[in-house]
């Protein structure tokens, strides 16, 4: 998960949540997570945690690592690095793009190939990508959706990522995309 603090109600929430799961008490669990979040929306941890509890086995991270291990794309495109934890999972030979408004951190550190990032919006980025970006000539084979903004799509009809010449991209979201 996210390098990023802990809110002090995922602390006393997930805490709690733990001893209730070791207690075998799985409908009490569930019901600290869905207290949390109807005290504060925005708690990843909680949202993980609960989506553990109804589908369990690999989480999206080890999907995308698969992802980027098996189809080994030459341009990874990430909208909404945050501090950059999906981003990371380019390998060397992957030319990462980070598109994020407010990237934390930094969000290029851990990554072990060539990163590029834009701090602008998903629409501004797609409306006139930037010319170091290469998109425009190279295109993408992967993006990735991770915006968690719940009132506003990472990316729309019009403004979605472009299927530039030469490329046939697999786009993945976590967040609805309209």
């Amino acid at each position: 998960m996210s390098a990023g603090p802990l809110h002090p109600l995922e602390v006393l929430y997930l805490r709690q949540w733990r001893r209730q799961m070791a207690a075998g008490q799985r409908e009490a669990a569930r019901d600290s997570l869905l207290d949390a979040l109807a005290q504060e929306p925005n708690l990843p941890r909680v949202h993980v945690a609960l989506a553990r509890m109804r589908w369990p086995g690999p989480d999206y991270q080890q999907w995308l690592a698969w992802f980027q291990a098996h189809l080994s794309p030459q341009v990874y495109l990430e909208i909404g690095v945050e501090y950059g934890d999906t981003l990371r999972l380019a390998g060397p030979g992957t030319l990462a793009i980070g598109v994020d408004p407010a990237p934390k951190g930094d969000p290029a550190a851990r990554c072990s190939g060539p990163v590029r990032l834009y701090a602008q919006t998903s629409q501004a980025f797609f409306a006139a990508p930037p010319p170091d970006s290469g998109l425009p000539g190279r295109g993408f084979a992967l993006a990735l959706s991770t915006a968690t903004t719940a009132s506003k799509p990472c990316w729309t009809t019009s403004s979605a990522p472009k299927p530039w010449p030469h490329r046939a991209p697999c786009c993945c979201c976590t967040t609805p995309c309209h």
